[in-house]
């Protein structure tokens, strides 16, 4: 980057002497294989202080269903300070989770829909959030430098998944793109529009995920990371949205939609994607989770890299 831009303010970094950036902290490995660690432990230990749940036992989960349920059933939040208090704690969820904690990116996503009007119940997913948060503190987003695949994005959607909870009938897009192995972008969010279909909701994910995918591409390509032209390769295990990708000259008569199935297969006429079916490893990011599916999918997301 120094060959193609001015910079100014340079520091090494080794194993020895981790850097800290705007609250996240990056660190390398002692062991010579140029891995390279991000974490926001610091952070989250200066939340777990200020909410006074430093000796808390953490949980396996940061939300559940019984939670989310109870909540969306109870009254509004009537406290001001509650509200406020409230708000600001969330915006604290928003900065770890856009940062380097993939793992309450549902939460997050789901939480943040109730912060013009929080209930009474938003006090403790907020608990329970923090209390996952003790129990991943010192997990890291890791490097893998003996990973050649380059950009791999993967996207996935969960078809109104929340109705039986909430009531929403909006389907949740979920996307996961990573670089030589590294999770680099992440997201979680609910679909704007009323997805009629399973495949309309993962065609939505696969619009989205690719919008983010290319962006990310494009800036690589500018600072020389990746050559120029280089293919996104994307996965999406539904057939029924790779249907949709596919030019089948039907329409629905809903210009959104076929406005966005036919950007699908422009993208990919051009050459600039790969799309294709796989196990999926953004289904973590799609929806609320049990323990044992906690483990199972969000495993490998983030490594252990510090102990007290």
């Amino acid at each position: 980057m120094g060959s193609k831009f001015k910079m100014r303010n340079f520091q090494r970094l080794s194993h020895k002497k981790p850097l800290t950036y705007i609250g996240m902290r990056v660190s390398a490995a002692g062991d010579g294989s140029g891995r390279m660690y991000l974490d926001s432990a610091e952070y989250i230990q200066q939340i777990l202080e200020e909410e006074n749940m430093i000796d808390c036992n953490a949980v396996k989960v940061p939300m559940s269903r019984d939670v989310l349920k109870a909540t969306a059933a109870s009254p509004l939040m009537t406290s001001v300070t509650e509200h406020t208090h409230n708000r600001a704690l969330y915006e604290k969820f928003q900065w770890l989770n856009t940062t380097c904690c993939p793992l309450i990116a549902v939460p997050t996503s789901i939480s943040k829909h109730y912060d013009a009007k929080p209930r009474e119940g938003c006090k403790v997913m907020a608990q329970q959030m923090l209390i996952f948060l003790k129990g991943i503190q010192y997990k890291a987003l890791s490097s893998h430098p003996d990973n050649d695949l380059g950009l791999v994005l993967e996207v996935d959607s969960d078809y109104a998944g929340e109705y039986a909870l909430t009531g929403s009938t909006h389907s949740r897009t979920a996307y996961k793109l990573t670089f030589k192995g590294m999770l680099v972008a992440w997201g979680s969010k609910k679909q704007i529009d009323v997805a009629d279909s399973s495949g309309r909701a993962e065609l939505n994910a696969l619009a989205t995920g690719i919008k983010v995918g290319m962006h990310i591409q494009w800036v690589a390509e500018e600072l020389g990371i990746i050559p120029q032209g280089s293919r996104l390769r994307v996965y999406c295990d539904s057939n029924a949205a790779l249907g949709f990708a596919e030019n089948n000259g039907n329409t629905t008569k809903m210009k959104h939609i076929d406005i966005r199935s036919d950007w699908v297969r422009d993208v990919r006429d051009r050459s600039q994607t790969d799309v294709d079916t796989k196990d999926n490893g953004a289904d973590f990011l799609s929806k609320i989770m049990g323990r044992a599916e906690v483990e199972r999918t969000g495993k490998g997301l983030v490594v252990m890299r510090y102990t007290l």
